[in-house]
């Protein structure tokens, strides 16, 4: 071994990206990656969230840079990662967590306006792709780069009345796993983390409470799941650690979807 297993969680040196890292998952991963060392830039469409969690990883001792971010729209990604590479110098981890969703209401396939259809799949799908793309060139010159993207649980469920918002995250596996090929010479890895139901703000006041109950007596781990675990997870694969690791689905659910 050529180091204690905890130095392979540490992420000193390293330059990480979460988008929507404004709130809920992205928060708590740009917090765990800074508490792991990494210095972290904190994209969001709405800056003064991503202003706020930074001030929250600098008041603990971490590094941390606020960058406003509209993953839809190419010059905007552009810009956030040159923003980034001139404050820190690189790019090493990309989470790809924002995504069009909590705008959205249930509606049934053929009450979906095509225009909300083509906005779901061209942020949540053509977005990601913009980020990894435009931050690829760096993780390449490095010899070293994690791609993390954020799916859900929901296309293991077939969840419905959210057609649009499904599909794009059982589009984001496929995606995931031709990166993973075509990345890993560079030294790249390209995995998935598959969030289960968290019950937390706008996704909480949707749910009936029935509801809330049945999903979590369907989990293994019978217990809410909250923010904090999957932020976990998206560290570990950052990590030496997940070095082997690549072309992954990781549900963090509480087994609930132990099944798909």
């Amino acid at each position: 071994m050529s180091g204690a297993p905890a130095d392979f969680l540490r992420l000193g040196g390293r330059v990480a990206v979460v988008t929507g890292g404004g709130r809920n998952i992205g928060r708590a991963c740009a917090l765990r990656l800074a508490q792991a060392g990494a210095q972290v830039v904190v994209a969001d469409v709405v800056e003064a969230n991503a202003q706020e969690v930074v001030r929250e990883i600098e008041a603990a001792g971490g590094q941390a840079l606020a960058l406003p971010l509209d993953i839809a729209k190419l010059d905007s990604v552009q810009a956030m990662v040159d923003a980034a590479c001139a404050h820190f110098g690189t790019v090493h981890i990309l989470v790809n967590n924002a995504a069009k969703f909590s705008s959205l209401t249930y509606k049934a396939m053929d009450e979906i306006p095509l225009d909300e259809w083509d906005e779901v799949i061209h942020t949540n799908i053509t977005g990601s792709f913009y980020c990894a793309r435009q931050a690829l060139p760096h993780m390449k010159r490095a010899g070293w780069g994690r791609i993390i993207n954020v799916s859900s649980g929901t296309y293991r469920m077939g969840r419905p009345l959210f057609l649009h918002y499904v599909s794009t995250k059982a589009a984001m596996m496929g995606m995931s796993r031709s990166m993973a090929r075509e990345l890993g010479p560079h030294g790249i890895t390209v995995n998935t983390v598959l969030p289960g139901v968290v019950l937390h703000g706008l996704q909480s006041s949707r749910l009936p409470e029935d509801y809330k109950a049945m999903i979590q007596g369907m989990q293994c781990i019978p217990q809410p799941l909250d923010c904090d675990a999957l932020a976990d997870a998206v560290a570990f694969l950052s990590s030496d650690a997940a070095r082997f690791i690549t072309g992954q689905e990781l549900a963090v659910d509480g087994g609930l979807t132990h099944g798909g």
